[in-house]
């Protein structure tokens, strides 16, 4: 039979890792040609969960060729996309529609 203590630990284990997730969203909002932050800094080894967030008048995308990711954001819309688990690094984005719209997922 296993000892109370040995239990518990198990329990808080499973809910302290299963909650990691639910706490690591991140917002940014596309803004006069440009990420709001450009920079966003993410826990290595995490899934995190973005917010992208289009407040321009034409549609905007957030493409990265590092994170495998392409989502087209239509105006006033806001995209849920899911990053990670990462390696300790910086993952460049930008925006196809705009050349001057550039940043960075820096997982640290």
């Amino acid at each position: 039979m296993r000892s109370p203590i040995f239990t518990t630990i198990a329990i808080t284990t499973l809910l302290s890792s299963s909650s990691v997730f639910a706490s690591d969203t991140i917002s940014i909002e596309m803004k006069d040609g440009k990420f709001n932050p450009s920079v966003i800094s993410v826990p290595v080894h995490q899934k995190v969960e973005l917010f992208v967030k289009n407040a321009e008048r034409a549609e905007v995308e957030f493409e990265s060729y590092e994170l495998d990711r392409e989502v087209k954001i239509p105006s006033g819309e806001t995209a849920r996309i899911f990053v990670g688990p990462l390696e300790a690094g910086m993952y460049p984005v930008f925006d196809d529609n705009n050349p001057d719209a550039k940043g960075s997922v820096v997982a640290k």
